[in-house]
């Protein structure tokens, strides 16, 4: 069964539910392998597309607190969330997303590394986490992550203007 699609180019490619579990499993493992907490914010900043999904379900079982942003708002308003947030990792879809948040990191101590979801050779691209969380053994640090996810636990912050 698919749970997603998206249009690379002018065909229609489908992920299926299975690989949609394996992949946002693989995102949780890779962050804490790298020590990302329950409590840490992680923003994304992109278009509509899978790999944002990956990373949405993948943050929130661990406890993480997801941070959408528009790609479309000025580097003045990133800077504010981003330092707001006290974001430690940030997505982007593309180069040019990535340029921008470039240009204002040293103005956001608390960014540890950006990512991308295109492969760009400037920069680290997504899969070095899922890769990091493919190599992870124990099955069980999954379930203990979501055990210890309280109910009132705050998942997502959504900065308006």
């Amino acid at each position: 069964m698919d749970a997603l699609a998206s249009k690379k180019g002018d065909a229609w490619v489908k992920i299926s539910t299975q690989n949609f579990i394996s992949e946002t499993e693989w995102m949780s493992k890779g962050l804490l392998a790298m020590g990302i907490q329950a409590g840490d914010k992680i923003a994304t900043i992109s278009n509509n597309r899978p790999e944002w999904n990956f990373v949405d379900f993948g943050i929130l079982q661990i406890g993480v607190v997801h941070v959408p942003i528009y790609p479309t708002i000025s580097d003045n308003d990133y800077r504010f969330i981003l330092n707001d947030a006290e974001v430690k990792i940030v997505f982007v879809s593309d180069s040019a997303l990535f340029s921008r948040i470039q240009s204002i990191r040293s103005e956001v101590p608390s960014i540890f590394e950006v990512y991308t979801f295109d492969q760009l050779p400037q920069a680290k691209h997504w899969r070095t986490i899922s890769d990091l969380g493919r190599q992870q053994d124990d099955a069980q640090i999954l379930v203990k992550s979501k055990a210890s996810i309280q109910d009132d636990a705050l998942a997502t912050i959504i900065y308006t203007s």
